[in-house]
């Protein structure tokens, strides 16, 4: 996604408005056409550097209308019937998988939240260790799914029904 954002000043706005008293949140979308590995590891030190107080994640859809559909428009894709789906329901053939994308989602997160706490000096040991944990799952599976990508072939691109015994097996 294109902004006009300098990083810094974002990093030091964050700061400024927190020692003021206000919260900060973030809003990090991943899957953009081009993203990689490394823009993926930009977007968690960006995390850690702002310390948001809330953040929250998604992967990109295309909504139409947008520029970023126009750019993926022939590689849009939904395995619902239009009357049954969202755009949160459609799919972009060619990036990233949805199973990398939930390992990725599960690093960033906890590493975040890992950092937060050692940052606060926490001594919540038992969940430190969860998060530590989670942090590593999270990075081996991206590792191990890094060359996976989104064929256009799923029934159901946005990850819905996929039931929670399978999901905190595989991703979570």
């Amino acid at each position: 996604m294109k902004r006009k954002a300098d990083i810094a000043d974002v990093q030091a706005k964050s700061r400024l408005l927190q020692s003021k008293g206000i919260q900060v949140g973030m809003f990090i979308m991943l899957g953009y056409d081009g993203e990689d590995v490394s823009d993926i590891e930009a977007t968690v030190d960006h995390l850690k550097r702002s310390n948001p107080d809330v953040f929250l994640t998604t992967v990109a859809y295309p909504i139409k209308g947008t520029k970023y559909h126009e750019a993926v428009a022939d590689q849009v894709y939904s395995g619902l019937h239009w009357a049954e789906r969202t755009d949160r329901d459609l799919g972009v053939a060619g990036r990233y998988s949805v199973e990398f994308y939930d390992h990725a989602t599960r690093w960033m997160v906890s590493e975040v939240n890992l950092h937060k706490l050692r940052q606060a000096g926490s001594r919540d040991l038992a969940r430190m260790a969860r998060l530590l944990v989670n942090a590593r799952r999270g990075r081996l599976g991206m590792r191990r799914t890094v060359d996976q990508r989104d064929t256009g072939n799923s029934p159901d691109p946005a990850g819905r029904g996929w039931d929670a015994e399978s999901r905190a097996t595989e991703a979570w």
